[in-house]
């Protein structure tokens, strides 16, 4: 296949996050992010855990990987939704908690989008990109995980209707602003 390659998975609560690497990926337990289709509480799969206060937990992926294409190494990046382990407690199934959780997943986007300029945008001698794929993505990863615990603080994890309001605003705004970069596949 491609020498330069990696996936990471984030999970997002209504009240905590935390950073999971994640190394392999189950067929159809995966849902690639697309504007025409929104979350839905069926897509959380995994067994909630009674233990935690949290009400859902989401967790997404982004990767890339780079393939060998006609005009030398192009990449694609992914942004994936894994329902294998994301969960929510069906008796605290809310709209609001739904829609927060599918911001999270927006902002995840607008990252992989930001991540596909920057590889759009890399350099190559002599067959070798001038940065290193891996430290492109590494900058980008931790500016999303920022965004997103920015995100659950600004709302009080979706409790605050006027602050998740504006975050939905900014972040379709955003999605807009890269929208040359919504396809998996280089724009170059």
């Amino acid at each position: 296949m491609i020498p330069l390659r990696n996936l990471s998975c984030l999970q997002f609560a209504t009240i905590t996050f935390a950073l999971i690497f994640c190394s392999t990926q189950v067929p159809g337990q995966m849902l690639d992010w697309s504007a025409g289709r929104k979350l839905t509480w069926s897509d959380f799969t995994q067994i909630p855990d009674d233990g935690k206060k949290i009400a859902a937990l989401t967790t997404y992926e982004i990767s890339y990987e780079f393939v060998r294409g006609a005009s030398g190494w192009e990449p694609i990046v992914s942004c994936r939704f894994n329902q294998r382990e994301s969960w929510v407690k069906r008796t605290r199934e809310r709209k609001y908690i739904l829609e927060h959780e599918q911001l999270h997943f927006d902002i995840a986007e607008l990252f992989a989008r930001k991540l596909r300029k920057k590889y759009d945008e890399l350099s190559w001698i002599g067959g070798r990109p001038e940065r290193s794929p891996q430290a492109v993505f590494e900058e980008i990863f931790a500016s999303c995980k920022v965004m997103q615990w920015q995100y659950d603080e600004e709302t009080d994890h979706g409790t605050i209707d006027v602050q998740q309001d504006r975050w939905a605003s900014v972040v379709a705004e955003l999605l807009g602003a890269f929208q040359e970069y919504s396809s998996a596949t280089s724009s170059r």
